[in-house]
């Protein structure tokens, strides 16, 4: 027979392992959080263990391309990724910013190391699409071929 006291100290037990569990899922929750925020919000990676897809966005005018060559070359040289997506939506820009990146991406290509596609979502126009043709291939949406972008 049981008294109360020992009906108490299960509940007090219950509770403190569900505590417990609740604490160590909201922590992990957390970490992952943290770990999505650490990365660099210019380019992100497929996640998982193994081989990675990097993608890398180009937004907006095109002023400097310091970033983007820097991020592009970066990817290259790391051989856990086994392709390059560049995810565009840029009206152009400046002609030198856009022919050092171009030619960030030809190296890339030509190297035949590894793929690089370009995705263009609302606008690749100008030197954004400049860039986006030294690419493997180029994907966008079918309305996106009137004046925009072809792939």
């Amino acid at each position: 027979m049981s008294t109360d006291s020992d009906n108490r100290s299960r509940t007090w037990l219950w509770i403190v392992i569900g505590g417990s569990a609740f604490f160590l899922f909201v922590l992990a929750v957390f970490s992952l959080v943290y770990i999505a925020v650490k990365n660099d919000n210019k380019a992100s990676f497929a996640s998982g263990f193994g081989d990675k897809i990097a993608v890398v966005d180009l937004e907006g005018v095109i002023l400097d391309a310091k970033e983007f060559n820097k991020t592009i070359k970066k990817y290259d040289d790391d051989s856990s990724i086994k392709a390059i997506i560049i995810r565009i939506d840029s009206p152009g820009g400046g002609a030198a910013a856009s022919q050092e990146m171009y030619q960030a991406v030809k190296r890339i290509r030509d190297k035949k190391k590894k793929p690089i596609v370009s995705s263009i979502s609302t606008v690749g126009a100008s030197g954004a699409y400049y860039v986006a043709s030294a690419t493997n291939k180029i994907f966008c949406r079918p309305g996106q071929h009137r004046g925009q972008a072809s792939a």
